[in-house]
């Protein structure tokens, strides 16, 4: 009989974990797809707003901005465009994070929030490297373009 009981626990305790990991599986698979649905756009944003603007950097290059200038100006840029970024959805993030904590803590969980450190550290390097890289390509292909063709070229 007790054998029985103890099988029968074991089957319950199979079923459970298989859909905790079904259920982690789905989890993760979304939150990798929402990831690269936001990598796409902003590689797509960052890029679309480069060749917007190359008409501008055609002119500027005109009246006599080195490469070295120029590469210094979009290094600037990508600064700027990393820090905004961050100053924004850093503390967004943490207090997303906070609220979900707390909510879970008012439906009878005893959970101590605790800042995602590593996490915020990871985010921070990803999105510095991903701004930077976007806007060296961008600037690879603006770099190739013929200064008057891009200047006389109104149909952006």
């Amino acid at each position: 009989r007790d054998f029985c009981l103890s099988r029968g626990l074991g089957d319950v305790y199979k079923r459970q974990k298989s859909l905790f990991t079904l259920l982690g599986v789905f989890a993760y698979g979304l939150i990798v797809v929402i990831a690269l649905i936001g990598i796409t756009n902003i590689i797509n944003t960052l890029s679309t707003g480069m060749e917007l603007r190359s008409r501008e950097f055609a002119t500027l290059r005109s009246i006599g901005m080195t490469d070295k200038q120029f590469a210094g100006m979009v290094r600037l840029e990508s600064v700027f465009i990393s820090v905004k970024a961050l100053v924004i959805g850093v503390p967004l993030g943490v207090l997303i994070n906070y609220l979900l904590c707390f909510i879970m803590n008012r439906m009878g969980g005893a959970i101590i929030y605790k800042p995602p450190y590593k996490a915020i550290i990871l985010c921070i390097v990803v999105v510095i490297m991903l701004i930077y890289a976007i806007m060296k390509l961008s600037m690879m292909k603006l770099r190739h373009n013929n200064i008057i063709e891009t200047i006389k070229n109104e149909n952006l």
